[in-house]
Protein backbone atom coordinates (compact mmCIF):
# COMPACT_ATOMS: atom_id res chain seq x y z
CA UNK A 1 0.00 0.00 0.00
CA UNK A 2 2.84 2.43 0.87
CA UNK A 3 4.58 1.70 -2.44
CA UNK A 4 1.37 2.39 -4.36
CA UNK A 5 0.87 5.66 -2.46
CA UNK A 6 4.45 6.77 -3.21
CA UNK A 7 4.04 5.83 -6.87
CA UNK A 8 0.81 7.81 -7.15
CA UNK A 9 2.44 10.80 -5.43
CA UNK A 10 5.38 10.64 -7.85
CA UNK A 11 3.05 10.45 -10.87
CA UNK A 12 1.01 13.40 -9.59
CA UNK A 13 4.13 15.54 -9.03
CA UNK A 14 5.42 14.63 -12.49
CA UNK A 15 2.10 15.58 -14.11
CA UNK A 16 1.97 18.93 -12.30
CA UNK A 17 5.55 19.75 -13.31
CA UNK A 18 4.93 18.63 -16.88
CA UNK A 19 1.74 20.69 -17.20
CA UNK A 20 3.32 23.82 -15.70
CA UNK A 21 5.45 24.48 -18.76
CA UNK A 22 4.55 27.44 -20.88
CA UNK A 23 5.30 27.63 -24.56
CA UNK A 24 5.42 30.32 -27.17
CA UNK A 25 5.59 29.34 -30.83
CA UNK A 26 6.89 25.89 -29.86
CA UNK A 27 9.64 27.27 -27.57
CA UNK A 28 9.58 26.17 -23.93
CA UNK A 29 9.51 29.29 -21.73
CA UNK A 30 9.62 27.48 -18.42
CA UNK A 31 12.77 27.13 -16.35
CA UNK A 32 15.61 29.38 -15.36
CA UNK A 33 16.33 32.62 -17.19
CA UNK A 34 19.52 31.45 -18.89
CA UNK A 35 18.08 28.19 -20.27
CA UNK A 36 15.06 30.07 -21.65
CA UNK A 37 17.35 32.65 -23.28
CA UNK A 38 19.32 29.76 -24.79
CA UNK A 39 16.10 28.17 -26.12
CA UNK A 40 15.05 31.47 -27.65
CA UNK A 41 18.49 32.04 -29.19
CA UNK A 42 18.18 28.67 -30.93
CA UNK A 43 14.77 29.74 -32.26
CA UNK A 44 15.86 33.00 -33.86
CA UNK A 45 15.91 35.49 -30.99
CA UNK A 46 18.90 37.61 -30.00
CA UNK A 47 19.58 39.50 -26.77
CA UNK A 48 18.54 43.12 -27.01
CA UNK A 49 19.26 43.99 -23.40
CA UNK A 50 18.99 42.91 -19.82
CA UNK A 51 17.15 44.28 -16.83
CA UNK A 52 17.23 43.36 -13.16
CA UNK A 53 15.97 39.76 -12.99
CA UNK A 54 15.09 39.67 -16.66
CA UNK A 55 16.01 40.00 -20.29
CA UNK A 56 14.72 41.47 -23.54
CA UNK A 57 15.15 39.55 -26.78
CA UNK A 58 14.30 40.53 -30.35
CA UNK A 59 13.37 38.24 -33.19
CA UNK A 60 15.97 37.96 -35.94
CA UNK A 61 13.28 36.71 -38.33
CA UNK A 62 10.79 38.76 -40.27
CA UNK A 63 8.18 39.01 -37.47
CA UNK A 64 10.22 41.62 -35.50
CA UNK A 65 8.66 40.62 -32.18
CA UNK A 66 10.28 41.28 -28.81
CA UNK A 67 10.14 39.04 -25.77
CA UNK A 68 10.48 40.31 -22.20
CA UNK A 69 11.41 37.67 -19.62
CA UNK A 70 10.84 38.24 -15.90
CA UNK A 71 12.59 35.93 -13.44
CA UNK A 72 12.55 35.42 -9.69
CA UNK A 73 15.27 37.07 -7.65
CA UNK A 74 17.02 34.01 -6.18
CA UNK A 75 16.36 31.01 -8.42
CA UNK A 76 16.10 32.97 -11.72
CA UNK A 77 12.91 31.05 -12.54
CA UNK A 78 10.78 32.60 -15.28
CA UNK A 79 7.40 33.65 -13.87
CA UNK A 80 6.22 36.09 -16.56
CA UNK A 81 6.83 36.37 -20.27
CA UNK A 82 5.53 39.17 -22.46
CA UNK A 83 5.69 39.12 -26.26
CA UNK A 84 5.21 42.34 -28.22
CA UNK A 85 4.72 42.53 -31.96
CA UNK A 86 6.17 45.42 -33.93
CA UNK A 87 4.01 48.57 -34.14
CA UNK A 88 1.40 48.46 -36.88
CA UNK A 89 0.06 51.37 -38.92
CA UNK A 90 -2.44 49.57 -41.12
CA UNK A 91 -5.56 48.32 -39.23
CA UNK A 92 -5.78 45.19 -41.38
CA UNK A 93 -2.15 44.35 -40.55
CA UNK A 94 -2.97 44.79 -36.87
CA UNK A 95 -5.97 42.46 -37.19
CA UNK A 96 -3.90 39.86 -39.06
CA UNK A 97 -1.17 40.05 -36.42
CA UNK A 98 -3.73 39.65 -33.62
CA UNK A 99 -5.19 36.60 -35.38
CA UNK A 100 -1.68 35.16 -35.83
CA UNK A 101 -0.88 35.39 -32.09
CA UNK A 102 -4.41 34.30 -31.12
CA UNK A 103 -4.08 31.15 -33.22
CA UNK A 104 -0.60 30.41 -31.83
CA UNK A 105 -1.94 30.46 -28.27
CA UNK A 106 -5.17 28.67 -29.17
CA UNK A 107 -3.18 25.87 -30.84
CA UNK A 108 -1.20 25.32 -27.63
CA UNK A 109 -3.90 26.02 -24.97
CA UNK A 110 -7.30 25.59 -26.64
CA UNK A 111 -10.24 27.99 -26.62
CA UNK A 112 -9.88 31.12 -24.48
CA UNK A 113 -11.89 31.44 -21.27
CA UNK A 114 -12.92 35.02 -22.13
CA UNK A 115 -12.92 37.27 -25.16
CA UNK A 116 -13.53 40.99 -24.72
CA UNK A 117 -13.19 43.54 -27.54
CA UNK A 118 -9.56 43.28 -28.72
CA UNK A 119 -8.49 40.90 -25.96
CA UNK A 120 -8.58 37.18 -25.19
CA UNK A 121 -7.81 35.43 -21.91
CA UNK A 122 -6.85 31.84 -21.11
CA UNK A 123 -7.04 30.87 -17.45
CA UNK A 124 -6.20 27.53 -15.84
CA UNK A 125 -4.55 26.20 -12.68
CA UNK A 126 -1.03 26.65 -14.04
CA UNK A 127 -0.88 29.61 -16.40
CA UNK A 128 -2.83 32.78 -17.23
CA UNK A 129 -2.41 34.11 -20.75
CA UNK A 130 -3.74 37.30 -22.26
CA UNK A 131 -3.59 38.73 -25.76
CA UNK A 132 -4.51 42.33 -26.43
CA UNK A 133 -4.06 45.20 -28.82
CA UNK A 134 -2.11 47.98 -27.08
CA UNK A 135 -2.58 51.75 -27.44
CA UNK A 136 0.63 51.75 -29.51
CA UNK A 137 -0.93 49.43 -32.12
CA UNK A 138 1.06 46.40 -31.03
CA UNK A 139 -0.10 42.96 -30.06
CA UNK A 140 0.88 42.01 -26.51
CA UNK A 141 0.82 38.41 -25.30
CA UNK A 142 1.49 37.86 -21.58
CA UNK A 143 2.12 34.48 -19.95
CA UNK A 144 1.94 34.32 -16.13
CA UNK A 145 3.05 30.98 -14.69
CA UNK A 146 1.17 30.72 -11.37
CA UNK A 147 3.50 28.15 -9.84
CA UNK A 148 6.57 30.23 -10.62
CA UNK A 149 4.79 33.41 -9.48
CA UNK A 150 4.30 31.73 -6.09
CA UNK A 151 8.03 30.93 -6.11
CA UNK A 152 8.72 34.64 -6.70
CA UNK A 153 6.48 35.62 -3.77
CA UNK A 154 8.13 33.03 -1.53
CA UNK A 155 11.64 34.21 -2.45
CA UNK A 156 10.71 37.86 -1.88
CA UNK A 157 9.16 37.07 1.49
CA UNK A 158 12.21 35.09 2.63
CA UNK A 159 14.73 37.69 1.40
CA UNK A 160 13.32 40.65 3.34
Amino acid sequence: MKIMKKLLTFILIFLVLESSSQKYNGVDLDGDLYSVINNLNKSGYAMLGSVINGAILKSTTSDKSQIFLCATRSSNTIFRTAVYSEKMINPSDLKNEYNYYYNLVKKEYGKPAYIYKNSAFWINEIVDISIEVTNLNQIKVVYDNKINLNTKKYEEYNNQ
